[in-house]
């Protein structure tokens, strides 16, 4: 068994014709255990809404080995546009989370039920009001 611990914070990064851009930095390290393969990074709204990295700065599937940790960044605007389509205009609760890559021998039917692992930071309080 693995254990990520995933954290996310607020920070600037330069896009690629240098603007600086509000982004949400959400980090992964694979504190101990099992060697780990990521798939997909994302902010998990209320009802299981789900906003990815777009474009995704790691290379997804991501080998993550025991005792490393990565990155990856989701912006503020999009995630704050994303939050009030989905009639969150202000205040919402969310949580950032790396998604493992289901084993290839798991069998994906409604019979096996084979789930794929999350690993969630603590739960964080976005705005998003004033993101254009």
């Amino acid at each position: 068994m693995s254990r990520l611990e995933v954290q996310v914070f607020r920070t600037q990064r330069r896009d690629p014709s240098g603007a600086s851009v509000d982004v949400l930095q959400v980090t992964a390290r694979n504190a101990q255990g099992r060697s780990v393969t990521l798939g997909s990074c994302a902010v998990i709204l209320p009802l299981g809404l789900l906003v990815f990295s777009d474009p995704p700065q790691l290379d997804y599937p991501f080998a993550l080995a025991t005792g490393a940790q990565c990155s990856d960044f989701i912006e503020c605007r999009l995630l704050a546009e994303q939050a009030r389509e989905a009639g969150y205009p202000g205040r919402v609760r969310v949580q950032a989370l790396f998604r493992e890559v289901a084993p290839a021998t798991a069998r994906m039917d409604r019979l096996v039920g084979a789930r794929v692992a999350e690993h969630r930071s603590d739960p964080f309080v976005f705005v998003s009001a004033g993101w254009e």
